[in-house]
This record gives C-alpha cells, structure tokens and sequence, in this order.
C-alpha cells in the first residue's frame, strides 16, 4: 500500500486531518465516546495540539473505521489505531523522509523562518512531522545526506539509538523527537566554539549516542547560561575531556560519560568507570567535573528513585580516591508514555565533592545547586515544535 492509493481525496476529510487523528492516538492522546461524540482527551508530545477544537466529528471517524485504520474497544467507547492506521503512519514517515531528501541537495535557506514557511507548502500532517522534515533538512544540510541515509533514513543503523525500524508508536515518537533534538541542539549550538569537532565526529564515526549526550549536556549548560566552549578531544592523558565550563569559581574541565541504551544496570562498573577517567582523562592541575548520561532501560518508567542513593555512594567512593573531581552530574534523558500523552523528560543529580585539592571556599557547583529542568518556552532556546505551530 502506497501513499498514493490510500490518499483521502473525499469532501468530508483530507488527507492531514486523517494523519492527524491517526498521529494522536500513535502518540497516547485518547479519542473517547461521550454523550454521542468523539472526544480527543490529553494533548500529545511537544505542544502537539488537536487541530478540530474539543471533539471529533462522527464523519472522520466513520470513515476511518470504515477504511479499516482505526478500531474500537470491546465496549465500543475507545478508539485504537489499528494496523492499517499504523501501514499509514508509516507511509506519511516514508513520504516525508523521500522529501527531505530531495530537499537536501538544494541550497539552504536564508533563515530558519524561511525552512518552516516552505516546510508548511508540502501540508504535512501534523506539528511534529513539520518539525521532522525541518530537522531532518537542517541535519543534511549540516552532517550530509550520506549520514542521514546511514543512521535515520535506513534500517540498517549501526545503533539502535535512533529507532529506525519504528515497529510500534513509541518507538516512532522516540525515533523523531531524537531527529528533532539533534538538529535542534546543533542549530542553537553553531556559535559555540568547538562545535565543529561534535559534527566532523558525528560525520564520520557510528558513536552518534556519545556525540548526542555531549550536544545535550551543552544544551543544559545554554539554559542555565553558563559559559562553556566544547574541547577537541586530544588522546593526550590529562587532557581527554569534552567541554571547558566557566564558573565564577574558575574553569572545569568536563567529561562526558555516557552509558549506551543496552548498558546493563550496575553501579560498580560505572564506579570503575569515572574513577579510570577521573585518572587518565582530567588534568591533576585543574578542576574537573563529570555529566553522565544514564540509560532509560535504568529508569522505565521515570520513578525509580533508588538511583538517588547508589549516586550518592558512587560520588563518595570517587571523591575519596579522587582530588581532581569537583562535581558529579547524573541525568536521565527519558521518554515516558502517559495515559494522555507522551512526554520527554530531562531530569538531573548534581552531587558537589567536599574532599577536592582546589579552593574550598570557592563554589564548584555547575548547576548553581539546582536540579529543577528548565523549559525552553521562557529562555532564548530556539524550539523547533514550537516554531512549527
């Protein structure tokens, strides 16, 4: 089945508007029977925004239920996509991807506005596929069509970080969040010194999880506007980490440390892990710092709380053994499924050394002792979802 063959070309619902009710449902909204109308309950990831106001006409979803791409409940009162829905959602991500690609070898626009604006006249179905054709024409634009091939675009990645195969709903949201954020992350990066290095690795290396943690960290430290410049990694013993950050305090070498997705769960190899880069990474002269990225597989379901006390015996084995580390950041970069939505969650630990070798008196916090996530909507971060309503 071809877009061509299942394209809605009847007087009651276009084609966006039946991708639309389709992505809603792929994404955990909930479209209800109450008192004889279908009801769209929650709101979907990112500011996703129903389109038709509080409730859905009985048309559209007759004819959806009569096309086969949407079912009902044992008890009648649900609506659940079902296998041909989902056959369409996967058409409408093949069409996009078949257009970003011929987009890609044309000259970049003058401004992001001016992507969007053209974005929009090839009527894409929803918000965040908007925001999906626009990234993935920044990201090959940036890193090159090559690249997207290999790690977006195919089915034969060299990680499964990106979601390629997209066999169920979340894994297609996770798949173009992920698309979104890195071409998000690189566009309002590009003036940082240093970046550079991030995209010629991403280039050419299959490490993209690494890369893509050390882009996030980059992002956090943007909203909390602290001065950082990523670091070219160098081989050199002592001089192996990835940003330099600027606190009042003074400069701290950091390093990222990121545990890939299939990491298995375990508190002594990633003890054993910091205090090796701790030894071979960070200068002995210099404060140093790490960020972890720790897998979600760790924390499924954004509730697992136990973590906060193996950090805590982690950072005080480290700190013991270690002078040069000032400060410890652990983070989980979620993607949590709610009855009502799907939700993306940054949510990070810092744990400050008190045993360092460097000024006592002098605050080494990087996060200025606040765990609380910022939100993009009142900082100068530019968001692509929201650029795209």
């Amino acid at each position: 089945m071809t877009l061509d063959e299942i394209e809605l070309k009847g007087p009651t619902l276009s084609y966006p508007e039946a991708a639309n009710i389709l992505r809603w449902l792929s994404l955990g909204c909930a479209i209800k029977l109450v008192d004889s109308r279908w009801v769209v309950a929650g709101q979907a990831l990112c500011g996703l925004n129903v389109d038709f106001g509080e409730s859905c006409d009985d048309d559209y979803v007759e004819w959806l239920l009569s096309r086969g791409f949407v079912g009902r409940k044992c008890d009648g009162s649900l609506l659940v996509i079902a296998e041909r829905g989902e056959q369409f959602l996967r058409d409408t991500d093949a069409h996009l991807r078949d257009l970003i690609e011929r987009m890609a070898p044309q000259k970049a626009l003058d401004s992001l506005a001016d992507l969007i604006a053209h974005a929009r006249t090839i009527n894409p179905p929803d918000q965040l596929s908007l925001a999906y054709y626009v990234a993935g024409v920044i990201l090959s634009n940036t890193i090159g069509i090559e690249w997207m091939h290999r790690h977006v675009m195919g089915y034969s990645a060299p990680t499964k970080f990106f979601r390629n195969s997209r066999t169920t709903a979340s894994d297609r949201v996770v798949h173009m969040a992920r698309v979104i954020q890195l071409a998000e992350m690189l566009f309002n990066l590009q003036r940082v010194p240093g970046i550079r290095s991030i995209v010629h690795v991403l280039r050419t290396e299959s490490d993209v999880e690494a890369r893509f943690a050390e882009l996030e960290v980059g992002k956090l430290l943007a909203l909390y506007k602290t001065p950082f410049h990523f670091v070219t990694p160098s081989g050199t013993k002592g001089k192996d980490y990835d940003i330099e950050v600027k606190l009042n305090a003074g400069p701290v070498c950091v390093d990222v440390k990121c545990k890939l997705e299939s990491t298995p769960e375990g508190e002594a190899a990633l003890l054993r892990t910091l205090k090796n880069a701790a030894s071979k990474q960070l200068p002995s002269d210099r404060p140093g710092a790490f960020f972890v990225k720790l897998p979600q597989s760790w924390n499924a379901d954004g509730m697992q709380f136990r973590h906060f006390e193996s950090f805590d015996r982690i950072t005080n084995d480290l700190y013991r053994n270690s002078g040069r580390v000032v400060s410890v950041v652990f983070y989980f970069s979620l993607s949590l499924d709610f009855a009502d939505m799907t939700a993306f969650i940054f949510a990070a630990k810092e744990i400050p050394s008190r045993q360092h070798r460097f000024a006592m008196d002098a605050d080494w916090t990087i996060l200025n002792g606040n765990d609380e996530i910022l939100d993009t909507k009142n900082t100068n971060w530019v968001d692509f979802v929201r650029m795209c309503e």
